[in-house]
C-alpha cells in the first residue's frame, strides 16, 4: 500500500511539474492589413522545477498541412538567447520580433505590417530540459497554437486598381506621343521632299526660259 502511495504521489508531482504552454489570443485572431499584431506564448510551471525551457515559434502558411512545410521564425535556448530562422531572415525589411518578458515566462512575437500572406498557424513549441548528472536531457514538451486571419482591407484593393488605372493611362499616353512624333517626322519629310522637288522643277523651267531666249 506505501509503495502505491509513493508511485501516486511520484506521478502526481511529475504531473504537476509538467510544462503547460498558452498562446493568446486563441484559438485565431483576425488582424487587418497594415496593421501590427502580438501573439504571446505563456509559460507556466512551478517555481520549484529546476527546468530550462526551449522556446520555438514556428509558422505554417494558409493552406499548407504537412510537417516539413512548417518553418522557423525564432527560436529562444535555455539562456534565453534569441535566435531568427531562415523564414525570418528571408525578409528584406523588419518583419518579425521576438521579446522574452516576466523572467522567461512570457514569449511575445510581434509581427509588423501584417499582410495576406501572413495568414496561418503560429505555433509555439516549448521543451523543458532537466539537468541529471550533468548533463541536460528533454524532459517534457507541450505546443499551443493560434490562427492568424488577414481582413484585407477595400481601400487597398481601390489603391491597386488606382494604380493599375495610371499605369493603364500612362502606356496609352507613351504609344500615342510615339504615334504622334513619328507622324510629324513623316510630315516633314513628305514637305521637305516637295520643297526639294518643286524647287527643282522651278530650276529646270527657269533654264528652259533661258535657253528660249539666247536663240
Amino acid at each position: 500500500m506505501m509503495t502505491v502511495v509513493i508511485h501516486c504521489h511520484a506521478l502526481l508531482s511529475d504531473i504537476c511539474l509538467c510544462i503547460n504552454v498558452t498562446v493568446v489570443p486563441a484559438p485565431f485572431t483576425v488582424a487587418q492589413e497594415g496593421q501590427n499584431i502580438t501573439l504571446s506564448c505563456i509559460v507556466s510551471q512551478r517555481r520549484r522545477n529546476t527546468a530550462l525551457p526551449v522556446v520555438r515559434w514556428t509558422f505554417l502558411p494558409a493552406g499548407a498541412d504537412r510537417a516539413q512545410d512548417e518553418l522557423l521564425i525564432a527560436r529562444v535556448n535555455m539562456r534565453k538567447a534569441r535566435f531568427y530562422g531562415n523564414y525570418t531572415k528571408s525578409f528584406s525589411w523588419p518583419k518579425m520580433k521576438l521579446t522574452v518578458v516576466k523572467q522567461g515566462k512570457v514569449f511575445d512575437l510581434l509581427v509588423l505590417n501584417v499582410a495576406e500572406g501572413d495568414c496561418g498557424l503560429y505555433m509555439c513549441r516549448v521543451q523543458e530540459f532537466k539537468k541529471i548528472q550533468d548533463k541536460w536531457k528533454a524532459s517534457s514538451n507541450c505546443t499551443a497554437a493560434t490562427e492568424l486571419r488577414v481582413h484585407v482591407l477595400p481601400t487597398s484593393r481601390a489603391k491597386e486598381s488606382l494604380w493599375s488605372l495610371f499605369q493603364d493611362v500612362y502606356l496609352c499616353t507613351v504609344l500615342i506621343c510615339c504615334v504622334g512624333l513619328l507622324c510629324m517626322c513623316m510630315f516633314t519629310v513628305t514637305v521637305s521632299c516637295q520643297y526639294i522637288h518643286r524647287k527643282q522643277r522651278l530650276k529646270e523651267a527657269y533654264h528652259l526660259v533661258r535657253s528660249s531666249q539666247n536663240r
